[in-house]
């Protein structure tokens, strides 16, 4: 009876990696609401030559993330000045520490 039970656990695991790799397990069709992309509130800035937005944060949303929707083409600082840059705009708050629905200041950088 042991060797059946075996036998059957090894079936059902040989099948259900038989099916993930032929069929997946994953959605192929419309991305979900979760990663699709969001409008971004924005307010600039400039006086005293600070250029920075202020944003809402929504679900999913890091401050590296908010940084890079904002630039056109690629970073053209180093991750380590941009959150120097955003804890000096937001009064020594974390990066790793901001809240969902919470508005935030965003550096903006020029290429």
């Amino acid at each position: 009876m042991k060797q059946l039970s075996v036998l059957l656990l090894l079936a059902l695991v040989c099948y259900s990696i038989y099916y993930d790799v032929s069929k997946g397990t994953l959605p192929v069709g419309n991305v979900s609401a979760a990663f699709a992309p969001q409008e971004v509130e924005v307010e600039t800035n400039k006086e005293k030559n600070n250029h920075y937005l202020v944003v809402k944060v929504k679900a999913g949303d890091t401050v590296l993330s908010l940084v890079e929707q904002n630039q056109k083409g690629s970073l053209p600082v180093e991750i380590s000045k941009v959150i120097a840059d955003f804890k000096t705009l937001n009064e020594g708050v974390s990066p790793e520490k901001i809240q969902i629905g919470k508005e935030y200041k965003v550096p903006l950088y020029s290429q």
